[in-house]
């Protein structure tokens, strides 16, 4: 760490055929007002105008493009070029919404001994609509077996993290959440911080959407090999969590109101239209 107050942050962009969404993840990172920050992107040789777009960035970013065996690969490939003292992935079709969500990152890591640092998050359509706002509830382990509710994207690790453990290679849509039941199991702490640090692009070609039963598939599978025992008791839990997780994004609603009536905050242009409708719905995504 050459300055212990301006850590070194990198954001590592695994990237394939994302031309659409790239420019708008990239500059949700160079608009923050946090400025030591490395950019790599690790594409896989995308067909579409990415590479044009990566180029017109050279001189602010780093950027490989050649084949590789996945996500997860191209994650593990971002993280042995990194230099920072805080590090993370950001898929590239995501953004950081508020300019100042990577200095609160920063703050947290400096004010508490803990190992990954997690935030909330909104969901965003292709449009830049906002869909909903999630508020996350503080780290639980046994929550986590039976739920997703930590956002990859609003999520930093320390560097001693991935020097203790690679993303896993093998797996395709489960791979953030058994990366956090790993990182317990060594005992990493995690910390929430209560502040709008990512938005999650949900579209047509989402893993998220288009293989939604596959995801759902490998996270159980992950959940029991972490010893997840699912039957009457974890389903009563599951739906007990999924309340408190409601609850949680009801009190996010007057933040989402301060962004609608303060856009110079953002980093990326949003369309708010619908949006508090949208986050109190029953529905659970």
């Amino acid at each position: 760490m050459t300055d212990i107050s301006m850590p070194l942050v990198s954001i590592v962009i695994p990237s394939f055929n994302q031309g659409r969404f790239i420019e708008s993840t990239i500059q949700s990172i160079l608009n923050q007002d946090y400025k030591n920050l490395e950019i790599i992107v690790c594409d896989a040789q995308s067909s579409d105008e990415t590479l044009e777009i990566l180029e017109r960035y050279r001189d602010q970013i780093s950027y490989i493009s050649e084949k590789d065996d996945g996500q997860s690969n191209a994650i593990n490939k971002g993280f042995g070029m990194s230099r920072g003292d805080i590090v993370t992935w950001l898929n590239s079709d995501d953004v950081y919404p508020d300019k100042r969500a990577i200095s609160q990152i920063v703050s947290a890591f400096q004010s508490d001994e803990c190992d990954i640092v997690y935030g909330n998050f909104i969901e965003i359509d292709a449009a830049n609509r906002v869909l909903k706002f999630h508020r996350r509830p503080g780290y639980s382990y046994k929550r986590l077996l039976r739920i997703g509710y930590i956002s990859q994207p609003a999520t930093f690790l320390a560097r001693r993290v991935i020097e203790a453990m690679p993303v896993r290679e093998d797996l395709v849509y489960a791979l953030d959440l058994e990366y956090w039941l790993r990182a317990h199991s060594l005992r990493f702490k995690f910390r929430h911080i209560n502040f709008l640090v990512a938005a999650e692009r949900v579209h047509a070609d989402a893993k998220c959407v288009k293989d939604n039963d596959k995801m759902k598939h490998e996270a159980r599978m992950v959940r029991a090999a972490y010893g997840a025992k699912f039957g009457r008791m974890h389903e009563l839990f599951r739906f007990i969590d999924r309340v408190f997780l409601y609850s949680y994004r009801f009190s996010g609603i007057f933040e989402l109101l301060t962004y609608r009536s303060e856009p110079e905050k953002l980093t990326v242009p949003l369309n708010f239209e619908g949006s508090l409708k949208r986050t109190l719905s029953l529905r659970y995504h």
